[in-house]
C-alpha cells in the first residue's frame, strides 16, 4: 500500500497529512506536485511562523539590551528596564514628598551613591529617554516584520 498525501482548507488554514487512508474532506495530491492553492498557503504559513520568530527575537534583544544597565551622563551605571525605573522614580517621589534634599541610590554594580534629588532627577529623564529609544527600535522592527513579504525580509530585520 503506497503513502497517500492530501491536504484541506478551513478557515483559510492549510491542514496537511499524510497515510494510507485520505480522511473525508480532504483532497490528495502528489508529493512533488502540489497544487497552487496549497503552494500558497503553505508559503504563506511558512513566513508567519518565521515572523513570530523573528518577534520573540527582536524582544527577547530588547529585553538583554535594557538588562545590561544604562550609564548616565553622571557615570554611574544604572538598571534600565521598565520597573527599574519605576522604582527609582518611586524612590524620588518619596523623598521628594519627605522634604529629602538627597537620597541613596543604588546602581546596576549595587554600589551606593547618595545623590541630590535633582541629580536623580536628571538621571530618570535620562534612563526614560533610553527606554523610550529602546521602545521606538522595537515598535519599528515589529512593524517592519508586520510588514514583510518575504521570509528573507524578515530574516534581513536586524537590531543592531
Amino acid at each position: 500500500m503506497k503513502l497517500k498525501y492530501f491536504y484541506k482548507i478551513e478557515d483559510d488554514k492549510l491542514i496537511r497529512g499524510s497515510g494510507y487512508k485520505i480522511p473525508d474532506g480532504f483532497i490528495e495530491y502528489e508529493k512533488g506536485s502540489e497544487p497552487q492553492e496549497f503552494l500558497d498557503l503553505y508559503h504563506q504559513e511558512l513566513l508567519e511562523n518565521a515572523k513570530q520568530l523573528k518577534k520573540r527575537g527582536i524582544e527577547q534583544t530588547f529585553n538583554n539590551t535594557l538588562s545590561q544597565g544604562y550609564t548616565c551622563s553622571n557615570g554611574i551605571k544604572m538598571n534600565s528596564t521598565d520597573s527599574d525605573i519605576r522604582k527609582l522614580k518611586d524612590g524620588y517621589d518619596l523623598a521628594n514628598a519627605l522634604g529629602s534634599e538627597t537620597m541613596i541610590v543604588r546602581d546596576y554594580n549595587n554600589e551606593n551613591h547618595e545623590l541630590t534629588l535633582n541629580e536623580v532627577f536628571d538621571m530618570l529623564k535620562e534612563l526614560g529617554a533610553n527606554y523610550q529609544t529602546q521602545l521606538q527600535k522595537l515598535w519599528k522592527l515589529k512593524d517592519d516584520i508586520v510588514n514583510s513579504n518575504s521570509i528573507e525580509d524578515v530574516e534581513n530585520i536586524r537590531w543592531n
